[in-house]
């Protein structure tokens, strides 16, 4: 239920769509004109007008074909998310990384010539040529 301050009037139902197995209903709000029309899910709807509801769907029922359709989109959709569960609970869990007392190296060794050039400039053999 939407939790707004606000609370907006339904005029009518205007039409009635279906998308991905789900019904939505375009709203004409009271005072608005046909350009701010929008489309409600059926489950909101029912929260807040299942009498409204009610009676369009009474007056304007889903032909054979429409319910068909509807319950082929559902089954879908419903298959659709069953398969993703299927594959997120078959995922192989990652291993945490084992912990060990072993010290790390911070940086790699370095060899050859760069390794005795920053050698011969550090302030270790200056110190030991000073003393």
């Amino acid at each position: 239920m939407n939790t707004n301050k606000e609370k907006w009037i339904i005029d009518k139902i205007v039409k009635r769509t279906t998308k991905n197995g789900e019904v939505a209903y375009k709203i004409r709000w009271k005072g608005w004109s046909a350009k701010h029309d929008t489309p409600e899910t059926r489950e909101q709807l029912m929260e807040d007008v299942p009498d409204m509801v009610k009676n369009y769907e009474d007056k304007h029922p889903l032909t054979k074909a429409q319910q068909a359709k509807v319950n082929k989109q559902a089954k879908a959709v419903v298959a659709k998310n069953v398969l993703q569960a299927l594959k997120k609970s078959k995922q192989p869990k990652k291993k945490p990384a084992k912990r060990t007392n072993k010290a790390q190296p911070t940086a790699p060794i370095q060899t050859g010539p760069r390794r005795s050039a920053r050698i011969a400039s550090s302030s270790f053999v200056k110190r030991k040529i000073g003393n």
